[in-house]
């Protein structure tokens, strides 16, 4: 698992950084877009917010990842916002 800070929590990171250090085979700290594709890659990073805490409307919180973010291709955006988490949890992919 890849943990990304918070944003509200500032420049702190420490209680990610603990993880990475207690337990090195299951999480590592990065910021979005910037992982290796041999330990992690797009197929492991599930986009999601919390619903119930959106100051938006839920099309607003997903265009910037879906539409705006160049870094990404647009096969790393089809596993980051859903195809991933869909082959994780077993679930059939809607046919196009």
């Amino acid at each position: 698992m890849v943990i990304v800070p918070p944003s509200w929590e500032g420049d702190r990171n420490d209680l990610a950084l603990e993880a990475a250090r207690l337990q090195p085979n299951q999480f590592a700290v990065d910021g979005i877009g910037h992982w290796t594709d041999e330990a992690f890659g797009p197929q492991h990073l599930f986009w999601g917010t919390d619903l119930t805490r959106l100051p938006c409307l839920y099309r607003q919180a997903v265009t910037p990842f879906a539409k705006e973010l160049d870094f990404f291709s647009a096969a790393n955006k089809e596993w980051i916002m859903g195809r991933g988490i869909a082959e994780w949890l077993n679930w059939p992919l809607a046919k196009a």
